[in-house]
């Protein structure tokens, strides 16, 4: 593994550059955040709906009053640290500063460790319930063109489709998730995809052919627009903000993609921001330490809300 002999003054190198990684969170954007939970879980509260009551009777009679349901699921704190250590004698030999790029690999670090907790989190078993002591599991039943059914829509022995990804976009509809925020051209959703599912989207001719891509909505409005594949990219199609990530689980050897509503799922950073020690190391003869720390926590909010698809890569 490359370390900080690579760039000692022999290769009179001033420079030092990352291996290819993830370096930016990509799906924080995407769930609801909480920045700062008092305590070591995080809630986040859901209201169910009311029916509405005709007034009928006598005059000046009697409310019937109802409540509004109510729950919460919970992402549990958890401690993540990245600790790095550079002995003084590599760093004395080196002409370019380590110790930033050493929290820079940290912090890489700690966001892809982000994404990993709401993807893993989507198929999770979530703590609910007024304290976080009930749990619900993760339904990977088929689910039914009515609504009903579960959330997983299976492999079929194929890879990403674009009947998967209808399938998908009706489901979320008739479960009435996002209808307003899409009425709105909003975009609150996303489906995060691996780059084979990627490519597999690519080879499809619906996908890419601006005789399919010549209208969008937006505040509301219809309005003309060719979207081009920019740097070989399919941003955004059927309503959901496109996002690669080469984390996703597997089922059977199979990828599980995944598409969710914003509000559908939760991430919590205790503390509101991450924490970034470098200081002299006695115990290791004065080595510099890079210490990154973070707590987080990631919870599926409302299950009607996310949808796994199982893709063939084969």
């Amino acid at each position: 593994m490359p370390g900080p002999t690579d760039a000692l003054v022999l290769v009179f190198e001033r420079t030092y550059d990352h291996l290819y990684q993830q370096m930016m969170a990509r799906l924080e954007r995407h769930v609801r955040v909480d920045p700062e939970p008092p305590g070591i879980l995080a809630a986040f509260g859901l209201l169910g709906p009311v029916e509405v009551q005709e007034i009928t009777g006598e005059r000046h009679g009697s409310t019937s009053w109802t409540d509004s349901p109510s729950t919460r699921r919970w992402a549990p704190k958890r401690a993540f640290e990245v600790p790095q250590m550079l002995d003084k004698q590599d760093d004395l030999a080196i002409l370019i500063n380590l110790q930033m790029g050493y929290a820079q690999n940290g912090v890489a670090s700690m966001e892809r460790k982000a994404d990993k907790l709401i993807i893993d989190a989507v198929t999770g078993t979530a703590a609910s319930g007024a304290f976080g002591t009930e749990t619900n599991t993760f339904d990977t039943a088929a689910p039914v063109a009515d609504g009903t059914g579960g959330n997983q829509i299976a492999v079929g022995g194929t890879g990403l489709t674009l009947d998967k990804m209808r399938t998908a976009r009706a489901i979320f509809d008739v479960r009435e998730v996002g209808l307003d925020g899409v009425s709105m051209g909003l975009r609150e959703f996303v489906w995060v995809m691996s780059a084979k599912n990627h490519q597999d989207l690519l080879e499809q001719t619906e996908a890419t052919s601006t005789d399919y891509l010549g209208v969008v909505i937006l505040n509301g409005e219809l309005q003309s627009s060719r979207m081009p594949l920019v740097a070989g990219r399919i941003p955004h199609y059927m309503g959901f903000d496109l996002v690669i990530s080469n984390q996703l689980n597997t089922t059977s050897g199979n990828r599980i993609n995944l598409a969710w509503h914003k509000n559908a799922m939760g991430l919590a950073r205790w503390g509101g921001q991450r924490r970034i020690w470098v200081g002299e190391l006695p115990e290791h003869h004065l080595a510099t330490g890079v210490m990154i720390q973070e707590h987080m926590g990631a919870v599926r909010i409302q299950n009607n809300g996310v949808l796994a698809i199982v893709c063939d890569e084969t």
